[in-house]
């Protein structure tokens, strides 16, 4: 791909996204609880 497809008024760009804060489903819990996994 050239790089001119996602410079000036193109509508493709490139995003990056970088979580603050992520959960999974607790397992072990018998009704919807969620834990934080904690991002280093």
């Amino acid at each position: 791909m050239k790089k001119e497809l996602f410079l000036g008024n193109s509508p493709y760009r490139f995003f990056k996204i970088v979580p603050q804060h992520l959960y999974i489903q607790d397992t072990e819990s018998k009704t919807d609880k969620r834990v934080e996994v904690f991002l280093n």
